[in-house]
């Protein structure tokens, strides 16, 4: 896979269409929130459609003012789906991807929230997609189901979606157990294996792009939806990442980019990759830092044929997980991490995870170097090296390492 493909998968949310209530962190911190999202290089945001968002509104200039960032944008039922096309005129390249009114069946539907009326809005946004040269480009998503007797409710909408929309927290589990075809209870539950069965009743056989996962930080929590502290949490969220570009999903959006006040005590208030105050959580930096290590700046690095590296592993290899990454100049990146559970939700403590010594066999490459990832979500720089005999010995955890091979 190119480095610049999986780049291209990582997104976060952004509820940027609050940046003129005068109320919340998006409109106090307008100006930080944008310095802070350019400095991390992630090149996509959720964030809504709104009364707001018109030609010459501040929400759009905001928008458009995030140099290149593509935008994956939410309708709702009362918005007035007619802006569109000019939307798509106004931000261009921008807009990427639409998709229907978020989470519809959380509340069980409702006498304005039907199955029917959400077929309908799917059927609409592809017509305006059809009748407009400015909305030629973008994909249409299908709705962020939540369950699967409500896909079976709205059926077979596939003619009008060009990608699935789940929703996949990984509620304190290690990524690689829940989004594993076993599921979090087994039998699959909240694996890519099941979401794509449920979304697929709805949007037939297109590709997954999820766009809600991650973890909160009310790590206190005994019932309801789980979280973990920021240390785990900067473990596990480019695992996130990186695990679900593993299993062929096309891009995984983050909730959410910063926490929306000050309380640990309340789930809704801790999502952020940055805190109230615009600190780095150590998840942020190390999805900054990843993407950095990562970043192709050649000029073929989304056209170049990515090779094929000839090498195994052996050694102390259960539950190793691994990725590989290419760039244009033809240095290979393994990444190479433990698929381990480091928090106990009955607990409320950390688990200990033990290094395990790999060997990477690679005869083919002649230098290598090793970068990883520590629980601040810096990553320290390795020294190149010789790889001698074709062997290079690897100690891992659970924070990811990168092996770059030439």
């Amino acid at each position: 896979m190119r480095s610049s493909d999986f780049i291209d998968t990582i997104g976060v949310n952004a509820h940027f269409e609050r940046l003129q209530d005068g109320k919340t962190i998006w409109s106090k911190q307008q100006v930080g929130l944008r310095q802070k999202l350019l400095e991390s290089g992630i090149g996509h945001i959720r964030t809504a459609q709104a009364g707001n968002l018109a030609t010459g509104s501040a929400y759009l200039r905001y928008l458009q003012s995030l140099d290149g960032v593509k935008i994956n944008l939410q309708t709702d039922w009362n918005q007035r789906l007619t802006n569109l096309p000019q939307i798509g005129t106004d931000l261009g390249r921008q807009l990427a991807t639409i998709e229907p009114r978020n989470e519809p069946d959380i509340n069980n539907w409702s006498d304005t929230e039907s199955p029917q009326q959400l077929r309908d809005l799917q059927k609409t946004l592809f017509e305006l997609r059809a009748a407009n040269a400015s909305l030629s480009n973008v994909k249409m998503l299908g709705p962020s189901i939540l369950f699967e007797k409500s896909a079976r409710l709205v059926g077979d909408i596939s003619a009008h979606v060009d990608y699935l929309n789940p929703h996949m927290y990984t509620g304190t589990s290690a990524p690689e157990g829940i989004y594993s075809d076993a599921g979090s209870d087994g039998n699959g539950y909240g694996s890519v294996k099941s979401a794509k069965a449920m979304h697929s009743i709805m949007g037939g056989d297109q590709c997954l792009m999820v766009t809600e996962a991650g973890e909160h930080n009310d790590h206190q929590q005994v019932s309801g939806h789980l979280g973990t502290t920021e240390k785990i949490a900067g473990r596990y969220i480019p695992r996130v990442y990186l695990e679900l570009a593993r299993r062929g999903v096309c891009r995984t959006f983050i909730y959410e980019l910063v926490d929306e006040w000050n309380d640990p005590t309340n789930v809704e208030a801790n999502f952020g990759l940055l805190r109230n105050d615009l600190t780095e959580k150590p998840a942020f930096t190390a999805v900054k830092n990843m993407i950095t290590l990562l970043a192709d700046t050649s000029n073929t690095h989304s056209s170049f044929a990515a090779g094929q590296l000839n090498y195994t592993l052996s050694g102390s290899t259960k539950n190793v997980s691994q990725m590989l990454f290419q760039k244009a100049d033809g240095t290979f990146y393994l990444a190479l991490w433990l698929g381990k559970r480091a928090w106990d939700w009955k607990t409320r403590s950390e688990v200990a995870v033990a290094d395990q010594l790999v060997t990477v066999n690679v005869a083919t490459r002649k230098t290598s170097a090793i970068h990883r990832l520590d629980d601040a979500g810096i990553i320290t720089r390795g020294a190149t090296q010789a790889i001698i005999g074709g062997q290079l010995e690897v100690s891992l955890s659970d924070r990811v390492t990168f092996v770059a091979l030439k």
